[in-house]
């Protein structure tokens, strides 16, 4: 809560008080009373309302009017941060800094949330590109008040919201203390239901929420790799944002950004996946538009949009809009890690579960992907103490690149490989690849028999179980 906010003294705004004592200069006063106050509404009628004297000086700097808090205020945030943070790195972990208040430059030091958002369907959507918005300014670990902050939230409204917040980059159920309880489980009465004259007598007791943020947080687990790959990227310079507007990866693709609905409601998380959540009241199908690209439902990996030679634009398609329906899509060209969060109860958990890689190819029979482990050392990108794999699909090899081998497995099973899927096989080739030769820089080579679910086209090499920094090259074969 870092900012010179001081709320209540018998009903009376410090602020104001501050000012009538201490304030004589008609020059200081201009400050305070500027033509347009930011964010004014009625009880707020100055910049010092409810804080510090926007005249107050800086202690250290009483005599030069820079320092005045009309000049400074903004920067408090970012500095309280930064020294937070070169505070807490002599722990050598990496710290966790929540932030209230933001200014540029922050996003180096520490994390962000929108602020005080409604329970309702609108502030729900509205969040995407508030969160849009703070990726553009270099602050991607970022998120809403998962149901909202003020007034009551239905069990309607949180399903919906549990499922789009489980993929914001920060996801945090949180309200108001005199507003009632939103824990996905406390909405077991029919007082907290929706459209009651409507509820399907298959749903237990405790309503739609807590079953969609089971289903929408232990997908969220499965792709955590995945996600602290691409925002560790963001670190690295190689990426620019991680929940961001879908045209960002189909710059011309017009109707992405033309269509507002489209542009505000469709999201990329990283490069690979396409989010598309229901916004909606009720159980209904929606429309969504997908860009010219092979897209498969994930995690089921069927094949939902195929990419059209002849088409220089995308299509749209009705997509279900249950509540138990998450409506993900793997990009063609991409190969991303996934682990089975079936048992996992927390990110420890998650570390002793090995990796699957899954590979999307393209209509040119293409697919690449970044993999990163890492300690959570505070300094892991300067003292490059982390692992970094590029891994590249073409025709019927993949290929593990090392970028960097600054660390190794350490007693974690999360860097093995378990299992490789590959979507769209009889794309790849008519003739279905039976087997695959595994090279390592460990051992010799070695062949194992692929699977072949041929209603999903999708073919899988089993009990691979080799650490991913010891692969070389995987050639699938008749």
């Amino acid at each position: 809560m870092n900012e010179p906010a001081m709320l209540y003294l018998d009903d009376k705004d410090i602020g104001e008080i501050v000012n009538d004592d201490l304030i004589n200069s008609t020059y200081l006063n201009a400050f305070n009373d500027i033509p347009y106050i930011p964010g004014y509404r009625k009880g707020h009628t100055s910049l010092s309302t409810k804080s510090v004297s926007i005249n107050a000086y800086s202690k250290r700097n009483q005599k030069n009017n820079f320092y005045t808090m009309y000049n400074i205020k903004c920067l408090i945030p970012k500095i309280q941060v930064e020294l937070t943070y070169n505070f807490l790195k002599y722990y050598h972990k990496r710290p966790f800094i929540l932030s209230r208040g933001n200014t540029i430059g922050q996003g180096k030091y520490g994390f962000h949330w929108l602020g005080d958002n409604l329970s309702n369907f609108n502030h729900l959507k509205s969040s995407i590109t508030g969160i849009f918005n703070y990726n553009i300014f270099g602050i991607p670990f970022i998120g809403a008040d998962i149901c909202g902050f003020h007034k009551n939230a239905t069990d309607e409204l949180c399903a919906r919201w549990h499922v789009l917040g489980a993929f914001y980059p920060f996801s945090r159920n949180h309200n108001v203390d005199n507003a009632l309880s939103q824990e996905p489980w406390v909405f077991d009465s029919l007082l907290r239901r929706f459209e009651v004259d409507i509820i399907d007598e298959k749903w237990p007791k405790e309503g739609y929420t807590l079953f969609a943020a089971k289903k929408a947080i232990k997908l969220k687990y499965s792709l955590l790799r995945y996600t602290y790959t691409q925002i560790f990227m963001i670190s690295l310079g190689i990426k620019g944002a991680y929940f961001k507007p879908c045209f960002f990866e189909f710059p011309e693709d017009e109707i992405l950004f033309n269509e507002m609905n489209v542009l505000n409601t469709h999201i990329m998380l990283g490069d690979s996946f396409l989010f598309i959540p229901n916004l909606n009241k009720l159980d209904s199908d929606y429309l969504a538009y997908f860009p010219n690209s092979n897209f498969n439902k994930f995690p089921e990996g069927d094949i939902f949009v195929d990419y059209i030679k002849e088409r220089t634009m995308g299509q749209f398609k009705a997509l279900s809009g249950g509540y138990l329906d998450i409506n993900i899509f793997l990009r063609g060209g991409k190969i991303i890690p996934y682990q089975n969060s079936d048992d996992v109860f927390s990110t420890i958990d998650l570390r002793r579960k090995r990796t699957t890689l899954i590979i999307n190819p393209d209509h040119n029979k293409y697919a690449v992907g970044n993999v990163i482990y890492d300690t959570d050392e505070i300094d892991s990108i300067e003292k490059k103490i982390y692992l970094h794999m590029r891994l590249e699909f073409d025709k019927d090899v993949l290929k593990f690149n090392i970028i960097n081998l600054g660390r190794k497995n350490n007693s974690y099973e999360e860097d093995v490989i378990e299992d490789i899927i590959l979507y769209r096989a009889s794309e790849v080739n008519d003739a279905i690849f039976k087997t695959v030769e595994i090279y390592s820089y460990r051992d010799k080579p070695y062949k194992k028999a692929l699977l072949y679910d041929k209603e999903k086209d999708i073919l899988t090499i089993k009990l691979v179980q080799m650490p991913i920094y010891l692969l070389s090259n995987i050639y699938f074969e008749f």
